[in-house]
């Protein structure tokens, strides 16, 4: 005779009961990523909410990040959590008449900084308005979990507001360190205009929000910038850790010192004694296997800029791309190289469609100067951008430039496009066909221009050095690979990066901009020796030895997992 399956819980004859199941739901915790800004910002954090998932199964987590990055979805779903997406872009172009299809010549400077300034505020507003819905709905979806934390990036700052609001604990998980540093009278003004905030987070305990807290990364969160979102539209004081009616600090439940965790490895970052103890390096959050379907991800694509300025009835600008495939030829072009004469990387990322890229014409003949001199070959990783790929598309064209699909030979080449000679050129538009499919060589062989996404991790290990903008994901994956850098920074935290890392010894000082694109005759000149000059100081034994031994050191750090780690041992 078999006995019949009762409840655990309550002793009823049914599998799982009505009771049950909501007894079963009220173990379980909600938990948010706020994860904005490019690919790179955003996949190491994609990584951490995915391994949390694996580690958590009562905790329900929902990822929330821009529709560009749809492609993360499969993967977080196979990991159990709910992808979100929010149709504000990445990034935001400097827009200006220097890239030629942004304003009309006649335009003058002030005319484009006003047209800036307002396109952002309209952004910013229809960005915050989306996102509060969003996580309204999650929230209300979620009426029988508790409310566990948010977890947010640097570029995801309304998550804190949006904690506050629904009483949520708030944890900053982002792949580099802070990235700015308050304005010199940030403290005096602050006390002046809030002495008792300021006297009640100078007398926090350590274990609460402080003042340490604040000027360590939590300082923009009081500037005027939230003060009519909070309050219009938040229903929230003006400033954060005040009563909204009596404007004072508030006397309740004040907040405990917020998590902070980068995904940076203490043997390349110090971690200064003055820094919050609520700080902690985990390591690197270098990119798993779950993300080799990113394939074709722009996350510079500027499409849902396109499609948001058409909803704000702003005109639309041309220089849109679409995401570039995966380019399968490079991993035959490095694989058919010998170690001797691996190639130089060179990839400047969203660098382009954030506007710094200004003379892309000019990169390709400083590249093809140097890599001439220097008897090397490299790899050029455009990203996608438009500029960039058309003055590829031209230097192929040029007289005395070879285009070839892929890896292919002169001879492969001509007959690829149908031509009757080894050394005849190419159409625009075949040429342009021909990278978006896949790559281009020009530079007589010696430059190698693909277009798709390929994860750093399968082509670093082959190549000799990278030439890169200093971006936080690409350093890692150097670091990783144990290959030198040379690093040309343009804004945020690339200058500290580029210092960081000359510091250590795996790269050269850093370059500036003007030496990759110079505007003048003497400007080439002085780009071509500099970028010479790092290139072979970046190729000598002792600073490739450097980078090996670092790369050894970090293999035997778990950062995502000491990430994880850290999030348990506070909220679950």
């Amino acid at each position: 005779m078999f006995l019949q399956r009762r409840c655990l819980l309550c002793c009823c004859s049914f599998h799982k009961c009505f009771r049950c199941q909501v007894m079963g739901e009220l173990k379980k915790s909600e938990a948010i990523f706020l994860a904005f800004g490019t690919k790179g910002d955003v996949l190491p954090v994609a990584e951490v909410a995915a391994a949390l998932a694996q580690k958590s199964p009562n905790l329900v987590i929902t990822f929330i990040t821009h529709a560009a990055h749809e492609l993360l979805r499969k993967g977080l779903t196979l990991a159990g959590i709910a992808f979100i997406p929010i149709s504000s872009p990445p990034v935001l172009s400097q827009w200006g008449s220097q890239n030629g299809n942004d304003l009309q010549p006649g335009n003058t400077n002030g005319e484009m900084l006003f047209y800036c300034e307002a396109l952002k505020t309209s952004l910013d507003q229809h960005h915050r308005e989306e996102l509060t819905q969003v996580v309204d709905e999650v929230l209300n979806s979620a009426q029988n979990r508790c409310h566990s934390f948010i977890a947010i990036n640097f570029f995801a700052l309304e998550g804190w507001h949006l904690a506050e609001l629904y009483s949520m604990q708030c944890v900053v998980v982002a792949p580099y360190i802070v990235p700015y540093s308050a304005p010199t009278s940030f403290e005096r003004l602050f006390r002046t205009f809030h002495p008792l905030l300021y006297k009640r987070l100078k007398q926090a305990s350590l274990a609460e929000v402080g003042w340490g807290d604040v000027m360590h990364w939590m300082w923009p969160l009081f500037t005027d910038r939230w003060t009519e979102w909070r309050v219009k539209h938040l229903g929230l004081a003006a400033c954060p850790l005040t009563d909204p009616v009596t404007e004072l600090p508030i006397v309740y439940r004040w907040p405990r010192a917020p998590l902070v965790l980068y995904g940076v490895s203490p043997e390349v970052v110090e971690c200064p004694a003055y820094w919050p103890p609520s700080v902690h390096l985990c390591g690197f959050w270098y990119s798993q296997k779950r993300w080799d379907s990113f394939e074709g991800d722009n996350s510079s694509n500027e499409l849902n800029l396109q499609d948001t300025l058409r909803k704000e009835g702003v005109p639309s600008k041309t220089g849109m791309q679409n995401d570039p495939p995966h380019s399968t030829h490079l991993i035959e072009y490095l694989s058919n190289r010998d170690v001797s004469d691996n190639p130089i990387f060179v990839g400047l990322s969203s660098i382009g469609s954030m506007g710094f890229l200004e003379n892309p014409e000019g990169l390709l003949k400083v590249l093809d100067s140097v890599l001439q001199a220097a008897s090397k070959r490299a790899i050029l990783f455009t990203d996608g951008y438009q500029p960039l790929d058309a003055a590829v598309v031209s230097a192929a064209e040029h007289p005395g430039s070879y285009l070839s699909a892929g890896s292919a030979s002169k001879s492969d080449n001509a007959q690829a496009i149908g031509a009757k000679e080894a050394n005849a050129s190419t159409t625009t538009e075949e040429a342009r066909i021909m990278l978006l499919n896949d790559s281009l060589t020009i530079c007589d062989d010696r430059l190698f221009c693909y277009s798709g996404f390929i994860p750093y991790s399968s082509i670093f290990s082959k190549c000799a050095l990278v030439l890169h903008h200093g971006g936080s994901g690409t350093t890692a994956a150097a670091l990783h690979a144990g290959i030198p850098q040379v690093i040309c920074p343009f804004f945020h935290d690339q200058f500290y990066w580029a210092d960081r890392m000359a510091w250590i010894g795996v790269s050269p000082k850093p370059l500036k901009p003007q030496h990759l694109m110079p505007s003048t005759l003497e400007g080439f000149e002085k780009g071509v020796g500099a970028l010479l000059s790092a290139i072979r100081e970046a190729s000598t034994r002792e600073m490739q030895s450097h980078a090996a031994e670092i790369a050894e050191k970090l293999r035997s750090e778990d950062g995502i997992g000491n990430a994880v780690c850290l999030l348990l041992e506070e909220f679950c």
